[in-house]
């Protein structure tokens, strides 16, 4: 083996065994996982099998569980940075009328990290915003969140948790195409939490270690003006055809009983994006990360009976 690697081996090695990312995981065990953190057991893992392949003089081996190692500190070190960005002081747990989320309050991981909250509706520039009844909100750190933004439209984003760390550092990518944009080039929000939390806007992932199911949601607050609203656009007329003889169809037609279905899509356009900034003005604010946190696979929700009208679910996710 080169010594020169060897030497770079042996000191990034020693440089990552310093690394406490049982620490990070233990501490945030449910927002890191639907973060997407590495899971610990396997950094160690590598870690032993770098040592012994480097004791064995095997450099092809070596470099590519360091790379496999890099990536895995990068992303440690990129969840680090991103937990960083949020303020436990505003986390809240929303809940429904029988005081619980979707488990039991003493089964609810991190719970002393919240402050169990309960609404109906408060209303900001005549826009509803309902109770998120059974999510959680891990809270952003935003400077004079309350003066700048106290008269804003709340609205959500639904995500896929590979998603999440790019989001919080970049920002929403706008949305274009046929399929991704049906009212224009933009960036798309909902008022309603549960519209967003379909599986195709947020995938569902399951914590193997805690056998948890969890999907991730914005929140966001939207420049009163700047958006326009519009459609849902879930319905398949197909599938409403095919369900027609269904007794259940009236009740499952409607996605959100708190929403029209004419008003479940709000659109920021690149038209309306572009204006704003030129005007040095924001157009949106995310505020929030929303985490439903289930035992039962989401699909199987009672308030989630309305996906077995709109679209069929993957068998990868419905056997999750």
């Amino acid at each position: 083996m080169d010594k020169i690697f060897k030497n770079f081996a042996e000191e990034f090695i020693g440089d990552l065994k310093n690394v406490n990312t049982a620490e990070l995981i233990n501490k945030n065990p449910i927002i890191v996982t639907a973060l997407g953190a590495t899971n610990n057991i396997k950094y160690n893992v590598l870690l032993e099998l770098a040592q012994r392949h480097l004791n064995q003089g095997n450099s092809e081996e070596i470099e590519r569980i360091i790379n496999e190692l890099k990536q895995n500190d990068e992303l440690t070190q990129k969840v680090s940075e991103t937990l960083n960005k949020f303020n436990q002081e505003y986390n809240r747990i929303y809940l429904f009328d029988n005081g619980k989320a979707h488990l039991e309050i003493n089964e609810e991981p991190e719970i002393e990290k919240f402050t169990k909250t309960r609404f109906n509706v408060l209303i900001y520039s005549g826009y509803p915003y309902y109770c998120p009844e059974g999510w959680r909100r891990y809270s952003l750190e935003i400077t004079d969140f309350d003066k700048k933004y106290k008269d804003w439209p709340v609205a959500y984003h639904g995500t896929s948790s590979k998603n999440l760390i790019d989001i919080l550092c970049e920002g929403f990518r706008i949305s274009r195409g046929k399929g991704r944009a049906c009212f224009g080039e933009g960036i798309y929000f909902s008022p309603s939490i549960e519209y967003c939390g379909h599986w195709r806007y947020a995938t569902p992932k399951k914590s193997l270690t805690r056998k948890l199911y969890l999907q991730a949601v914005f929140q966001c607050k939207l420049r009163p003006g700047s958006f326009t609203v519009n459609r849902e656009t879930m319905i398949l007329d197909d599938k409403k055809e095919k369900k027609s003889q269904d007794p259940n169809i009236d009740k499952f037609k409607i996605i959100d009983p708190k929403f029209k279905n004419t008003e479940l899509e709000w659109v920021i356009s690149s038209k309306k994006l572009d204006e704003l900034k030129k005007e040095n003005k924001e157009s949106f604010v995310i505020y929030g990360l929303m985490l439903r946190v289930t035992r039962e696979n989401p699909k199987n929700l009672e308030i989630n009976k309305w996906w077995n009208y709109y679209y069929d679910m993957p068998i990868e996710l419905k056997n999750l």
